[in-house]
């Protein structure tokens, strides 16, 4: 459920964190939502969801225009804005790609290489080849089976130093 929609019906946001990453400090200013007066915008958060869902049909028409013909795609997300959180937004974009028509692999490509491509940092990141930087994210099920498997996260190696999903998951949540 994204923020206006919690707000609309008096509920906490739930962060979308399948592996407990979120910190507490975030996870508390997610559930004030609930306190939020929503009397002004309830009835037209309600009445703009129609509107939302035919535009959210419109772009994974578009992605998979782009897509089919062959022009460059980098996964991205709108994280930063509220209830929109870096990190684990990036599990319903890539979602959302699949369920547009990619393959899951090509999530996996344009949510890498495509990126890297995006930032005009191809020669540095985006791939692991020889003489680049690679961090990595170790996975217990098959992303390129269904792109959700990405949620399941064993192990991440930044820098060279392997964490294990115990370790980066945040305080509050262990």
């Amino acid at each position: 459920m994204n923020l206006a929609r919690a707000a609309a019906a008096g509920e906490p946001l739930v962060p979308d964190d399948p592996n407990g990453c979120v910190d507490a400090a975030t996870r508390a200013l997610l559930r004030e939502t609930s306190r939020i007066d929503t009397t002004a915008i309830a009835e037209k958060v309600r009445s703009r969801q129609a509107w939302v869902e035919e535009h959210r049909r419109i772009m994974a028409a578009n992605l998979k225009a782009v897509f089919d013909a062959g022009l460059p795609v980098a996964m991205g997300t709108d994280a930063g804005n509220p209830g929109t959180l870096h990190g684990p937004s990036v599990y319903a974009e890539m979602e959302a790609m699949q369920a547009a028509g990619l393959p899951a692999m090509e999530v996996l490509v344009a949510s890498t290489r495509g990126g890297s491509r995006a930032l005009f940092r191809e020669k540095e990141i985006g791939t692991v080849e020889a003489g680049k930087l690679a961090d990595l994210v170790v996975l217990r099920a098959d992303p390129t089976a269904d792109i959700a498997n990405a949620r399941k996260i064993r192990a991440v190696v930044h820098g060279g130093v392997t964490r294990t999903l115990d370790e980066l998951r945040s305080p509050a949540a262990r």
